[in-house]
């Protein structure tokens, strides 16, 4: 056989060799399939510790990175804590610089005054010094009590505002809760209202006579007439809340008007009187404010001014009153 090797069919050569030593195509096939597995667990175990291998070196690699980072910060703080130091220091010198230069000037002119004077001066000295020491606690005093007030007043606007909310819930869940019910007819309906209504009902009956429908006819009357109660039913709750308001709205005004009607005169108003002239209607309350103004900018106009306001006022009823 070896004289069949190195002709180009090596490997059939070698399985026909392999062949003849087993003596058995099965035993072949489980040898082929033994050194393959080899092969493959081979091939895995290197795969496994080339990655082990990269993973290590990649490991090592973000140590050094992250090691040298630290370093570096560490580095840059310790830079400038003795910066900071030295920043300090200086300021230490410059102090005591100052202190001694001030201190020698206030010996030179003490050297300057006659004996008498000495106490005198050292004496305002101590004064002007316990002003300045007084003044910065009194500031510092000042300035921790505003902060307090700061937040008392923080702390008290939020209540208000949570307080607002809440009655605002509260009102808005009692009037749902108070409205009447839906087949409660709404009140304003007078008798004589109710007798004009019919007869527009027989009036328009009698003018315009039911016809004669067929049985599609009568379900689609029926039907619509079954939406128009849906529709009414919907709407009732609504149009009731609305009568309700024009009601409110009426009577206040009866009030308000009554009131100012039944009010007292200027010069002989008490101070417990003094509400009758309040209204509660904003709308109100903000036309007689803007009228009360413009009545004082009048006052505050020259006399031809006035003039010309009272007897010429559609020559000057574009004119805008500064």
């Amino acid at each position: 056989m070896s004289r069949w090797s190195g002709q180009g069919f090596g490997k059939d050569l070698k399985e026909f060799v392999g062949l003849l030593d087993a003596g058995n195509a099965r035993r072949v096939e489980t040898e082929r399939f033994h050194r393959a597995a080899t092969l493959i667990q081979a091939v895995f175990k290197s795969w496994r510790t080339r990655k082990t291998l990269q993973r290590a070196n990649d490991g090592i690699t973000k140590l050094q990175r992250s090691f040298r980072i630290k370093r570096t910060v560490q580095k840059k703080v310790q830079d400038e804590q003795r910066i900071q130091i030295e920043l300090q220091h200086q300021l230490v010198v410059a102090r005591k610089k100052a202190m001694r230069a001030t201190r020698e000037k206030t010996m030179q002119i003490l050297g300057m005054l006659p004996a008498s004077a000495v106490p005198k001066h050292m004496e305002n000295i101590r004064q002007s010094s316990a002003l300045t020491i007084q003044s910065a606690w009194r500031g510092f005093l000042v300035r921790k009590e505003f902060e307090e007030c700061k937040s008392e007043k923080v702390k008290s606007r939020s209540a208000i505002i949570l307080q607002r909310a809440v009655r605002k819930f509260l009102a808005r869940r009692a009037k749902v809760r108070n409205d009447p019910p839906i087949w409660q007819k709404v009140e304003g309906l007078t008798d004589e209202r109710r007798v004009y209504l019919q007869k527009v009902i027989l009036n328009r009956r009698e003018a315009n006579p039911p016809k004669e429908r067929s049985r599609e006819g009568q379900e689609e009357l029926h039907s619509r007439c079954q939406d128009m109660l849906k529709r009414h039913v919907l709407t009732n709750r609504v149009d009731r809340s609305r009568q309700l308001h024009r009601e409110a709205l009426l009577a206040q005004l009866e009030t308000d008007s009554s009131l100012l009607l039944n009010a007292p005169k200027l010069s002989e108003l008490k101070l417990e009187q003094v509400d009758s002239f309040v209204c509660r209607s904003v709308p109100v309350a903000t036309k007689a404010r803007e009228n009360h103004n413009n009545e004082l900018r009048l006052l505050k106009q020259p006399w031809w001014r006035k003039l010309s306001d009272e007897y010429q006022d559609s020559v000057y009823e574009d004119t805008q009153i500064l």
